[in-house]
This record gives C-alpha cells, sequence and structure tokens, in this order.
C-alpha cells in the first residue's frame, strides 16, 4: 500500500517477489489509504505481511496512521517506510510514523530517510521519487524484512539465490 514513491519500486518488487500484489498510486493521501485498507478488511483479504509507504503528499493528521495501524494489526508483518523528501512536512511525518508503529507488536520501521540520504543516485530530480537504483535499494529493505517471516529451506533459499544475482548497493 503506497504512494508514488512505492510505485516506483513496484516492479522490482515483484520481480523478487513473483505474486506480490503492489497497490501504489500517485499522488495518494493518507485518507484514500484507509479507504483501500477499510475495504479490504470487508472483502476478507487475509495478507501474510502489508509494505507501507504513505505520507509523501502532505501532512499526516494525528489519528490517522493510528487507523491504518489498527485495519492491519491482525496482520503477521507489517513493513513501515519512513519518508525521504525535501518537505515541509517530512519530519512530523516521519515522527507520527515512528511513534506509530513502535505501538503496534507486529510492525517494523524501515527509516528509509536513513538508508537513502546518502544515495543521490537513488532518486530522480526531485529528490522524492526513485529511479531503478532506489527501487533495488528499496526492495531490499523489504526482503531483509521478509526473510525473518519465511521458514528455513526452499522459499527461503530462493528468495537469498534471488538476490544474489542482484547489484544492492546501499
Amino acid at each position: 500500500m503506497g504512494d508514488s514513491v512505492m510505485l516506483g519500486a513496484a516492479r522490482e518488487l515483484q520481480r523478487v517477489m513473483p505474486g506480490l500484489t503492489v497497490d501504489a498510486k500517485v499522488s495518494r493521501q493518507m485518507s484514500a489509504a484507509i479507504e483501500v485498507l477499510r475495504e479490504r478488511r470487508k472483502a476478507g483479504v487475509s495478507d501474510q505481511f502489508v509494505i507501507m509507504h504513505i505520507g509523501d503528499n502532505g501532512f499526516i493528521r494525528l489519528g490517522q496512521f493510528d487507523e491504518v495501524m489498527q485495519l492491519v494489526k491482525d496482520v503477521p508483518r507489517v513493513i513501515v517506510f519512513n519518508l525521504k523528501e525535501p518537505r515541509s512536512w517530512e519530519k512530523a511525518n516521519n515522527l507520527i510514523i515512528a511513534d506509530t508503529v513502535r505501538r503496534y507488536p507486529n510492525a517494523v520501521l524501515i527509516d528509509w530517510r536513513t538508508a537513502s540520504s546518502k544515495h543521490p543516485e537513488y532518486f530522480g530530480r526531485d529528490g522524492i521519487h526513485i529511479g531503478a537504483a532506489g527501487a533495488r535499494a528499496y526492495t531490499l529493505l523489504v526482503v531483509e524484512q521478509l526473510q525473518l517471516l519465511l521458514p528455513t529451506g526452499t522459499a527461503r533459499g530462493k528468495l537469498i539465490d534471488d538476490l544474489s544475482g542482484c547489484d544492492y548497493t546501499r
């Protein structure tokens, strides 16, 4: 679930994890993400994990991110990216995201801001949207978290093998 930053990594995420559903849209606001998650829950969709990257398109209101996390509280693993963007709401949104994720034992925060800050090659001219190198780095951060969920053996080995041929740099 995400906005255009996740959309930039969608192809790479799906290449490494065939069958992954990426629901990411340009200019997606937090309220739209909440509605999509509500609809998934109403439809009875059961997720093994959720990857969340939302908040790049405006201020997150207090309580909104908590509402998102309540909708995924029964998902075994929720991977949440913070934001790296040269806009006025970055710091406030990252504080809300970090504070909220900390309260949910099924959630883990990926510090995209720190992981990507010294890598301008990850981004387009706007410093927000990611290109091929950014998509690879983004995907690696997700895979590192998901490996913890996979049982040792075939599935985990295949994922690691898939990554071994990639040039994932930080």
